[in-house]
């Protein structure tokens, strides 16, 4: 169902540790998702109710500490939701910065 609407390719910034100096080691990947610019009210990882700017609707398994690229801005992942069929199974993830 959702493969029809992530068709965008999105970059997602990971931290993958650091380096001997102490410097923070990324890398950039490619997916696909669906990014949809819209405020609303969502609650963090410490449970705070935060402002979201926008939803990223996607299959891939992201982590808090990653980050969205687009247009060459960073945007910080707050929270993550996933959506479960009724099987059991993850269906899709609605991923808020």
């Amino acid at each position: 169902m959702l493969d029809e609407y992530t068709n965008q390719l999105i970059q997602i910034k990971s931290i993958v540790g650091k380096d001997e100096y102490g410097d923070i080691q990324t890398e950039i990947k490619t997916i696909k998702g669906r990014l949809q610019f819209k405020n609303k009210i969502v609650a963090n990882a410490e449970g705070q109710q935060v402002t979201s700017s926008a939803t990223l609707y996607t299959k891939e398994n992201l982590k808090l500490t990653d980050y969205i690229v687009y247009n060459n801005k960073e945007f910080k992942i707050i929270a993550i939701s996933e959506i479960v069929r009724l099987d059991g199974n993850v269906e899709f993830r609605e991923v808020y910065v």
